[in-house]
Formats: structure tokens, C-alpha cells, sequence
């Protein structure tokens, strides 16, 4: 974990403090530890393999990427992908990454037929149905640990641009996960 800290975690943070990129919201540095930690914690399981340098890697551009523009947070991860000599799997996308079975693999679109029901829409004026792109699984994710964990956290966008939405349906999808 030491190795990783210096290969990675202090690259990243140096990487983002001394190229005076803007943060969304403002926040000491120790808030951004924070955040990669937070992103740490979802990690693992009972069953899974705990923490792995794949891991790792996506809770630094996660969790200090997530209070930069996306352009600053793509520039990041491609960064920090380097430095860990891992590839993106979808290099014209580097912010669509997760972690499956300890490999960092794409996120896939899901099929909105089998997704999206007559039903759904029927019920809309309880909860509107969303499209489950991968930009809408990545962003679902990047918030989801502090979900789990009834932390505070801060979704900033436009008006208008689903923030409610996304975290609606991010509460319905913890609480149809299996516990």
C-alpha cells in the first residue's frame, strides 16, 4: 500500500495542486484525501479480493478527479493510468472505468429495451425512468460509497441537468442491491 501511496496517490495530488487546476468547490487538501479514502471504502467485500492497485487507482482519479472539470479529471486519469502502466480500456473515453473481478474494464451501455418498461413510464410522476448510459453508470458510481455510507456529499450542475434524478435512481438501485 506504501508503494502504491508513492507511485500514485502523491503523484496525483502533486499533479493537481501544482497545476493550479480549479477545483468546483473549494476544499483543503485533507477534504481530498477524504475523498480518494471515501472511494476506498466500497472496495472489497467479505468475498471479494479487498483492496488491489486497480482499486486503487480508480478511487485517486474518482476521488481527486470528481472536484475538477471533466476535462481536468480525464487529463488526470489518463495521468494516472500511466503511472500505474495500466491501460484505459476505451482510450477515447478514460473516465468510463471500473473495476470488475480486479480487472479495470469499460462501462457498457445497458440495454434500454430490457431496461426501461411501460411500466416505468406509467409510474414516471413517482420517479421518472433514466437511460442507463455508461456516462449515467459512471456518474451513479462516483457517488454511491457515500451513499452507502449516509455521508454528505455535493452534486453541482446546472439546473435542469438531473442531478436530482441520477441520485434518486442511485438510492433505488442500493436499495434493490442484494445485501
Amino acid at each position: 500500500l506504501e508503494s502504491w501511496f508513492d507511485e500514485l496517490f502523491y503523484r496525483a495530488l502533486d499533479w493537481l495542486y501544482k497545476g493550479n487546476h480549479e477545483l468546483a468547490i473549494e476544499t483543503t487538501r485533507m477534504g481530498m484525501v477524504s475523498n480518494v479514502l471515501g472511494h476506498l471504502s466500497q472496495e472489497g467485500d467479505a468475498e471479494g479480493p479487498g483492496l488491489t492497485k486497480q482499486n486503487f487507482l480508480l478511487a485517486i482519479c474518482r476521488g481527486l478527479g470528481g472536484n475538477v472539470s471533466e476535462e481536468d479529471r480525464a487529463m488526470l486519469t489518463r495521468e494516472a493510468f500511466k503511472w500505474a502502466n495500466e491501460n484505459i480500456p476505451d482510450p477515447s473515453q478514460p473516465l468510463h472505468c471500473q473495476v470488475v473481478e480486479s480487472l479495470i474494464v469499460g462501462y457498457q451501455q445497458m440495454s434500454t429495451a430490457a431496461e426501461i418498461s411501460l411500466e416505468d413510464v406509467q409510474r414516471s410522476s413517482i420517479l421518472p425512468p433514466l437511460v442507463p448510459t455508461a456516462t449515467v453508470l459512471r456518474n451513479m458510481d462516483l457517488f454511491a460509497t457515500w451513499l452507502a455510507h449516509e455521508q454528505p456529499f455535493i452534486v453541482s450542475g446546472p439546473e435542469g441537468s438531473g442531478k436530482n434524478l441520477l441520485i434518486r435512481h442511485a438510492i433505488q438501485r442500493l436499495q434493490n442491491e442484494p445485501d
